[in-house]
């Protein structure tokens, strides 16, 4: 199982043109994996409410970790299939998302994500991953 340490390497590896210092692995299992994500001012709609795109991106983000944390490296070629997002509250401040792996068949898996701001659930996500590993 990858460290949080390993799957931090991983984005970073994965993902050479973002900015990935803007996320922390800060837990990673085989059943969940936890994500901090700082937000800046154009993370920000009017209003310091963090826009929708950027609690998506965390979600989406997370859940590819957790795959990789369930299949291993080689599962770096995974992709969203679906991805239903519930907004309940407005998002302030900085970002925690808590990816929890719920069931896989045939290599589609399900994950439900909790995103956190200020201390409260702001979003939740269920999210379907199409299980795909690097011919390497």
């Amino acid at each position: 199982m990858p460290t949080a340490e390993t799957l931090s390497r991983l984005l970073a590896e994965g993902f050479p043109l973002i900015d990935c210092s803007v996320y922390r692995v800060v837990e990673a299992s085989t059943a969940s994996v936890t994500v901090a994500r700082t937000t800046a001012a154009v993370d920000l709609r009017p209003g310091g409410i963090v826009s929708g795109p950027v609690l998506m991106d965390l979600v989406d983000t997370a859940t590819w970790l957790n795959a990789i944390a369930r299949h291993g490296e080689s599962a770096r070629a995974s992709v969203t299939s679906d991805l239903t997002m519930h907004f309940l509250a407005p998002a302030v401040g900085n970002l925690v998302a808590v990816c929890t792996y719920e069931a896989g068949s045939k290599g589609r898996d399900r994950f439900t994500v909790h995103v956190h701001a200020s201390g409260n659930v702001v979003a939740i996500a269920h999210v379907g991953y199409a299980i795909r590993h690097d011919p390497t």
